[in-house]
């Protein structure tokens, strides 16, 4: 048993859990203006190529494992 309560304060907080930085920040809504070119066609447009283009060099890497596509 505590002996005093200081003590039983000083407990109390240390078991507290801490809530994490970000969640104690105001939610300020969307930082992208609505009208942004960039954020809303350019950056869509580069994530659908670069995933093809990822795409197309893992089966370029399988062929050539799999010795469908000579190599040297």
């Amino acid at each position: 048993m505590p002996e005093s309560k200081q003590e039983t304060e000083q407990g109390a907080e240390k078991s507290a859990p801490r809530r994490p930085f970000l969640s104690r920040l105001k939610p300020s809504g969307s930082r992208v203006p609505e009208d942004s070119f960039f954020y809303t066609k350019l950056i869509p447009v580069l994530i659908i190529t670069l995933g093809v283009i990822m795409v197309a060099l893992i089966i370029l890497a399988a062929g050539v494992l799999l010795g469908f596509v000579p190599f040297r």
